[in-house]
């Protein structure tokens, strides 16, 4: 019997040629004081120096094949949400969180588990992001809304990714899920509103990343979790995104594998197209983190 040919990540079907748009993302170079990185998530500030390239960046929407969670660690699916966006604008902050986690989670888990095949998927953690007149400007709503986050970065390492794991779902349920094998993150991002042709999430080809090399972690004040993953920009690195990705669709990746060899999660930033059309509408979106436990 013949072997199946298993497919590259992100290789393209014989004869595609893929679109592309010019697009510039930030990247971590150093610190300022030559101290350890850090941000403060709240207050906005920092010690570290970034800096910015331009990019080509492949657009996946009419990709071929589809690309998918279990190879390249990001898919794009259609995802009609019950959830509005006036919901996210009530001046009640605990009504907001109240329908995100009533209402919204649920329908991101059943999503997750559709497209993953997972038989537990628990979201925790989820931030609305909306683009303020000023990219510059500190967001005055500190953490119910912020804005785009457009350094190339990596949300978790094995040891915060426990840490949710743990907060999440208590000491005794997380032993559980770490005694089974294999457990991750996934992400659920989509717009709200109107389609993101306003600073798309592009994401990075995680197979290319050396973590050693290409990653340095990032500490966190007023967050979650203790840190996050700042990547350094190397040549070899290939950038995608969905072009206008629209409020009925969601880009799911994988933030977290316990799986050897894919704990690396994908790293991702908001990009600024230089195809933006001057006059779009600004870009709305949410997250929803979800804790995600795989058959064996």
């Amino acid at each position: 019997m013949a072997a199946v040919a298993t497919r590259q990540p992100f290789e393209p079907a014989p004869g595609f040629v893929p679109t592309e748009t010019q697009a510039t993302g930030s990247f971590l170079h150093s610190t300022l004081d030559g101290a350890p990185a850090f941000v403060d998530i709240s207050a906005g500030g920092s010690n570290v120096k970034s800096i910015e390239h331009s990019l080509k960046v492949i657009n996946l929407r009419d990709y071929q094949p589809q690309v998918k969670l279990d190879v390249e660690g990001v898919e794009y699916v259609p995802f009609s949400s019950s959830l509005q966006e006036e919901s996210l604008l009530h001046p009640d902050k605990a009504e907001i969180k109240s329908v995100v986690e009533k209402v919204y989670w649920p329908e991101c888990a059943e999503l997750v588990k559709k497209h993953t095949g997972a038989v537990e998927v628990v979201p925790y953690h989820w931030r609305h992001r909306q683009t303020p007149k000023n990219m510059q400007e500190q967001d005055a709503s500190k953490g119910v809304s912020s804005k785009p986050v457009t350094h190339f970065h990596i949300d978790n390492d094995a040891s915060t990714a426990e840490g949710s794991l743990k907060a999440a779902l208590g000491e005794e349920e997380a032993s559980r899920w770490l005694a089974s094998g294999h457990w991750g993150i996934i992400n659920v991002w989509k717009p709200i509103g109107d389609p993101a042709y306003q600073y798309p999430l592009a994401v990075v080809d995680v197979s290319k990343v050396n973590w050693q090399r290409d990653v340095e972690v990032v500490l966190t004040r007023n967050n979650y979790k203790n840190s996050i993953n700042g990547l350094r920009f190397r040549d070899g690195f290939d950038y995608y995104y969905v072009k206008d990705l629209r409020a009925d669709e969601a880009l799911l990746f994988r933030n977290f594998d316990s799986q050897d060899g894919r704990g690396i999660g994908v790293p991702h930033a908001a990009v600024d197209d230089v195809n933006t059309p001057v006059d779009c509408p600004p870009r709305r979106s949410i997250e929803v983190r979800c804790l995600v436990l795989y058959g064996n």
